[in-house]
């Protein structure tokens, strides 16, 4: 039902990994991407999105009414206060985020055979 709804996602900071990752979601999902970026225009053929403009370097308004004339349905904001939310929403439960830690340049292969094995659950830090 949600997906039927939505056609339109805008992407703040789509140039950075976790903003192509859900640009190219959205696009095997069907859906219309507008990817919002400072740099690296190039990456809009290579990713398939569908508008790409520079926020910092035109009339954010004008543009974002020229490429999205019925609105935006999801708007993925990947900077700014994202890091204080999401830093909250762990910090209080709502989040769970899990690290593997194996400690000392010694445990790298131990935590890398985890990782290839399926040992380690979520991400896995070497801290030496």
């Amino acid at each position: 039902m949600f997906q039927e709804r939505v056609r339109e996602i805008s992407i703040q900071a789509a140039a950075g990994s976790i903003g192509q990752f859900v640009g190219q979601i959205a696009k095997i999902k069907g859906l219309r991407v507008v990817f919002l970026l400072n740099l690296m225009r190039k990456l809009l053929n290579k990713l398939k999105f569908d508008v790409a403009f520079n926020y910092k370097k035109v009339d954010f308004d004008k543009e974002l009414s020229k490429h999205c004339p019925n609105c935006i349905d999801i708007l993925f904001d990947n900077v700014g206060d994202c890091e204080k939310d999401l830093a909250e929403w762990v910090r209080t439960g709502k989040i769970i985020y899990k690290v593997n830690i194996y400690v000392g340049i010694e445990n790298v292969a131990k935590g890398f055979v985890n990782m290839l094995s399926g040992k380690n659950i979520c991400k896995a830090v070497v801290k030496y």
